[in-house]
């Protein structure tokens, strides 16, 4: 998947994950999840946004499950991440012996928590962690140039007024 793909497709989970709360790591953790399986960026990012509506736009089944454990999973996602939440509601659905496609309605969303959770799960917060630790690296990186404008910055304007003081003794008596 190119930067590109992913950058004309983020527009279509971005806002939706942005009110609920999911972190911007989260939403690159499963772009490169299924990306990785070979989903295209689009319709990785419909993925994403089915399983974020499917929390806010509840279904009875979902509504059921959430009264029976007490639990709400959009709530779990903006506090905890997104599949954090879906993760919980797979594991309460299997003990309550609930289909999971019942609780979300969309296939789309069915398929990122398929790819998502259970045994996937692992491979998810792996590929979050690498995104952490990618964000970290670039925001280290950023501050080094930062640091390395700044030095210039303070070179060019040393240099400005020894050319100043320079010009400014060759002309005054």
């Amino acid at each position: 998947v190119t930067a590109a793909e992913i950058s004309s497709s983020f527009a279509q989970v971005g806002p939706l994950a942005a009110q609920m709360g999911v972190e911007i790591e989260e939403l690159a953790a499963g772009f490169a999840r299924l990306t990785a399986s070979g989903t295209p960026a689009g319709e990785a990012a419909t993925q994403m946004a089915s399983a974020l509506t499917a929390l806010l736009k509840t279904t009875p089944g979902l509504e059921a499950l959430q009264k029976q454990t007490g639990k709400n999973y959009a709530a779990i996602a903006g506090d905890k991440g997104l599949v954090e939440a879906l993760q919980q509601m797979r594991v309460d659905a299997e003990k309550g012996g609930v289909a999971l496609v019942d609780l979300v309605g969309r296939k789309e969303a069915l398929l990122y928590i398929l790819q998502t959770t259970g045994p996937n799960f692992d491979a998810y917060n792996a590929d979050l962690r690498a995104m952490g630790d990618a964000a970290g690296t670039a925001s280290e990186q950023m501050g080094e140039r930062q640091q390395g404008l700044a030095f210039q910055l303070s070179k060019l304007k040393a240099n400005l007024i020894d050319a100043g003081v320079t010009v400014a003794e060759g002309v005054l008596p």
